[in-house]
């Protein structure tokens, strides 16, 4: 039997394996094993033998689904995350999953709110994003970094507002918020400070007011899961932030006298 023909055969056996043999404690050797058989077709395909359509996208984004649905059979599948990034950087050129991806794991998150391990990989996908664009690889027409970004952030303020005390959403957006800093200051570094700075002035004064919110309807007595805590935590982490193009002139640094930045003393008192 030539290897393509096995290879076909197991990998239709592992996409139609049972619940159980994906949940069980073998879990990590079931992906190191997938990992095994996509390098060997790869290996394959480098000395001349035909693998017809298996590395293609299409497949690619087939074993994404396997992975999504392994994600759904276990809570903070690190394994199932992480074979994911795996294989979506296996393409010469990966922003062509980039994009499918950035959807699947948009609507993911808007249904697994304490998912830590599916906000890490959004988070990576982001970073594979960015240097997609710095290489290149992405038309002039596609929607700006700091856009994509922006975007999670009120995505974020949606989710954190329907669904408080949700720490992996507040840890989420601090990654969105980093990034969001150092692709900015990065701007600043290539000779367009001023607008950099202004965006990056509107990203903290947004933030700002974000927090805000979350005091004041806290404020009002409503129990909220600790968001109040949540949101005086995230302050806190804001303002020890030092990216180089400086944000304490803003509304952010003129909150150090305010509810927000008192809750944050109480912590640290």
């Amino acid at each position: 039997m030539s290897f393509c023909v096995r290879f076909r055969k197991v990998v239709r056996r592992l996409h139609t394996g049972s619940t159980s043999s994906l949940t069980n404690k073998f879990l990590p050797c079931l992906f190191m094993f997938r990992r095994w058989l996509i390098c060997n077709a790869m290996q394959s395909q480098t000395n001349g033998s035909k693998v017809a359509g298996l590395l293609s996208v299409d497949f690619l984004k087939q074993e994404q689904r396997v992975c999504q649905w392994c994600a759904e059979l276990a809570r903070q599948n690190y394994q199932a995350w992480n074979h994911r990034l795996w294989v979506m950087k296996q393409l010469d050129d990966p922003s062509r999953l980039l994009e499918v991806d950035l959807a699947d794991t948009g609507v993911w998150l808007e249904s697994h709110v304490s998912d830590y391990s599916g906000m890490h990989h959004r988070y990576c996908v982001m970073l594979c994003v960015k240097d997609a664009l710095c290489d290149g690889m992405h038309s002039a027409g596609d929607v700006s970094f700091v856009e994509r970004l922006t975007a999670d952030l009120d995505k974020l303020s949606l989710l954190i507002r329907s669904f408080p005390g949700h720490q992996a959403l507040w840890y989420y957006r601090r990654a969105v918020v980093h990034l969001l800093a150092v692709h900015l200051t990065s701007i600043a570094a290539d000779g367009d400070s001023a607008d950099a700075r202004l965006k990056h002035t509107t990203v903290m004064k947004n933030e700002a007011v974000f927090i805000e919110s979350i005091q004041e309807h806290s404020s009002e007595g409503i129990e909220q899961f600790g968001q109040s805590d949540l949101a005086s935590k995230y302050h806190k982490w804001l303002l020890s932030r030092t990216w180089k193009i400086g944000y304490r002139g803003t509304c952010l640094g003129e909150m150090a006298t305010g509810t927000a930045d008192a809750t944050v003393h109480q912590e640290t008192s």
